[in-house]
């Protein structure tokens, strides 16, 4: 399974909890190049790569190409053979990204199946998604009434917020029971059940830590949405020799930010690891000082929740969901989309605080656990389920 993000991480732990409770599922993500074609977490759960083979082709754009084109082909061709093979399914549940493919997909299978379709709405065109390209700003006209159309003909849509809720309702004809907010949630325990002497000392010689360094650090997907040069252009301007940069993750972007490092001489200063096992993400956190969520756009900013459970500082633009998980000056700092200057002074002033960063991941940590119960969210999925399903 690709869990290069926060979409992708939430389905995964969605799938399990509900593969927990005997619903039994068949998952169609885009699989990484050395996983199974088809295989079994548990008697309840099916993992079925839903792509076909995606061409080697190294660029800003193969990251738009494989979620629109490689998987939304892969899985329609699997949907007409399954139908053929007279397999059957109660539910389509379909999770979208601010692309059109999930959409497309999700209507199509709702009609092979015949059978109710549900969508989360993890990015949503008409209220969080901002175009990244000039191309993207061309059809984003089209995508959206494609979103308007597919999330009108659903039977039922989750939203990660109350704010993408209401503008949706605004804009498309959704009647006020067939959408619910269900936010993005963590089981906090399992999550830091990793947290060993044993486990924080290797990964820290796996990345070679300078341990008299302190760690600025990114976690996510390398995109242009996720900010990583509004980020690198701070750190660069913070010019301080105490601290490092890391970028943990990958993405369709890497090999452009990794040029960008190097062409402003802080390669010394900064690295990036590539591909994350979600398992080390609490690691990673761990043996940072502080994280940094420089977001172009965030639906809702899983991340913090993972944050929140090891207990560390944070800063992130002050967009989407990210304001809604942090109390700026109080549980973490928020600074103005895309401005490199203030998050470079919010860095610089912060970065040798060390009381107030426990200060601000303690407060964090305290808020979170309150709010984001794993097994309620689950609940109300199955009651989706089973109330379509009757």
């Amino acid at each position: 399974m690709d869990q290069m993000g926060g979409m992708q991480t939430q389905i995964y732990r969605q799938s399990i909890a509900l593969s927990n409770k005997k619903i039994k599922q068949l998952v169609l993500p885009i699989a990484m190049p050395n996983a199974p074609k088809k295989w079994k977490l548990n008697p309840y759960l099916t993992i079925q790569k839903g792509n076909i083979p995606m061409l080697p082709i190294k660029s800003s754009i193969r990251g738009t190409f494989g979620l629109n084109f490689y998987w939304g082909v892969g899985v329609i061709l699997k949907l007409i053979r399954k139908k053929f093979k007279k397999e059957n399914y109660n539910i389509i549940h379909t999770h979208c990204s601010g692309v059109a493919a999930p959409l497309i997909v999700g209507y199509i299978a709702k009609k092979i199946f015949k059978k109710p379709l549900v969508y989360t709405v993890h990015c949503c065109r008409v209220s969080t998604y901002h175009p990244m390209s000039k191309f993207d700003s061309l059809i984003n006209g089209l995508i959206i009434k494609i979103e308007k159309f597919c999330l009108e003909h659903a039977d039922y849509t989750i939203v990660l917020t109350n704010k993408t809720k209401e503008i949706i309702q605004k804009n498309y004809e959704i009647p006020n029971e067939k959408i619910t907010v269900i936010p993005d949630v963590i089981d906090s325990d399992e999550f830091i059940s990793n947290l060993t002497d044993k486990n924080i000392q290797e990964f820290q010689q796996k990345y070679n830590l300078d341990n008299n360094l302190k760690k600025i650090v990114f976690i996510g997907r390398i995109a242009y949405e996720k900010g990583c040069s509004v980020l690198l252009n701070a750190f660069k301007k913070l010019n301080r020799d105490d601290c490092e940069l890391i970028f943990y993750g990958d993405g369709n972007e890497r090999f452009l930010l990794e040029k960008e490092i190097e062409r402003m001489g802080v390669q010394k200063k900064c690295q990036v690891t590539g591909y994350l096992p979600n398992t080390d993400i609490s690691l990673a956190i761990k043996t940072a000082d502080l994280v940094v969520m420089p977001s172009l756009h965030e639906e809702f900013g899983g991340l913090i929740l993972e944050i929140a459970s090891v207990g560390k500082a944070v800063i992130g633009s002050n967009i989407g969901g990210i304001p809604t998980l942090i109390e700026d000056g109080k549980s973490g700092l928020l600074f103005e989309c895309g401005n490199v200057e203030e998050l470079s002074k919010k860095i610089d002033e912060i970065i040798d605080k060390s009381d107030l960063l426990q200060e601000y991941g303690d407060e964090l940590k305290k808020n979170i656990s309150k709010k984001y119960s794993f097994q309620d969210n689950m609940n109300k999925i199955k009651k989706i389920y089973s109330t379509l399903g009757e």
